[in-house]
């Protein structure tokens, strides 16, 4: 997550991106809604199969660790112990869970990925089921009320794009089962944007944080 201007809008940007390397400026500055078309496909076929699972940053959010802890069979505590890295959260100064990388400085292959591919598939990270989307809520100046948009991450070693695999942003969202993530993770997203802006520009009469 991180929080930018939009080019040419005098709004301000907070995102939950899924950009996952360090490639740049990859996010496509195009606001995407339910009913726009992308194309991307991933798949075994595909000659940057599992690249993208080495070396990614990934923030986990309280779902994904409930239901990796799951899969696994033990308590969250075990599996943050043995799979995360604790990290703080931009300017937030929140602790949060990152994936850990294996390799030299994180740069290694996740933990879960095997020669098939994902190993959690079926309970894979929010990070790891949005790509190559982002959400990002948006908030003019002036207006009171956030909105949602979403946008396309094209990394360099991503060859996905050049796949047919048409489809639409809901289309797309309903298949990797984001819905479901996004309405337990919401409060804890709000959280953390709110807690960034506050930092970043201020709190009410200019306060900060209470601690």
């Amino acid at each position: 997550m991180s929080e930018t201007q939009w080019p040419n809008r005098d709004i301000k940007v907070e995102m939950f991106d899924a950009v996952r390397g360090a490639d740049g400026n990859p996010v496509q500055p195009v606001r995407l809604k339910d009913d726009d078309k992308f194309s991307f496909s991933c798949h075994r076929g595909v000659p940057c199969w599992n690249v993208c699972c080495h070396g990614a940053d990934i923030t986990l959010s309280p779902m994904d660790i409930l239901r990796i802890s799951r899969h696994f069979g033990v308590n969250p505590g075990r599996f943050l112990a043995e799979y995360t890295v604790p990290a703080m959260w931009g300017a937030t100064n929140l602790p949060v869970a990152k994936l850990k990388m294996g390799g030299a400085e994180g740069k290694g292959p996740c933990p879960f990925m095997v020669e098939s591919g994902c190993s959690v598939y079926g309970d894979r990270p929010l990070t790891c089921r949005y790509y190559p989307l982002g959400l990002a809520t948006v908030k003019m100046k002036g207006d009171a009320d956030k909105h949602d948009f979403h946008f396309l991450v094209k990394e360099s070693h991503c060859k996905g794009h050049q796949a047919d695999g048409e489809q639409t942003v809901l289309g797309f969202k309903e298949e990797q089962g984001i819905d479901a993530y996004q309405a337990v993770n919401r409060g804890w997203m709000d959280i953390l944007m709110k807690t960034s802006s506050w930092a970043s520009a201020g709190g009410p009469f200019g306060k900060d944080i209470p601690v």
